[in-house]
């Protein structure tokens, strides 16, 4: 059975600081570059916006979601391979975390305007 809600604690960022000056803000912008290749592709890769530890957490407990038999893990009819994880931040503190972690809403609000 799926976990559908948990507490939230914010700002809980595993460490990270919130940005506090336009500069902290500034270097977490997209580049024209990148700004060009989303406008160009559709997506933006961030490289090395998270550790090697945070990325392999992450991975862990997307691995124990969508483990889970649960309608929010949309699968494959012939395969039963989970192709579409639903409210995983609402059913992690994890990604409870991810989607307020400036290093993703900070470009994100940027492409958004």
């Amino acid at each position: 059975m799926c976990v559908n809600s948990i507490p939230i604690v914010h700002p809980a960022f595993r460490g990270i600081d919130m940005p506090t000056t336009a500069s902290d803000i500034d270097s977490l912008k997209l580049s024209d570059d990148q700004l060009t290749s989303f406008e160009r592709d559709g997506f933006v890769v961030l490289p090395c916006r998270f550790g090697i530890d945070e990325i392999n957490e992450i991975n862990e407990i997307l691995l124990t979601l969508t483990a889970q038999e649960c309608p929010e893990n949309i699968r494959e009819k012939s395969s039963g391979v989970v192709r579409t994880a639903m409210g995983l931040h609402l059913r992690h503190e994890r990604f409870a975390e991810l989607i307020e972690d400036p290093r993703l809403l900070v470009p994100a609000e940027q492409l958004l305007g």
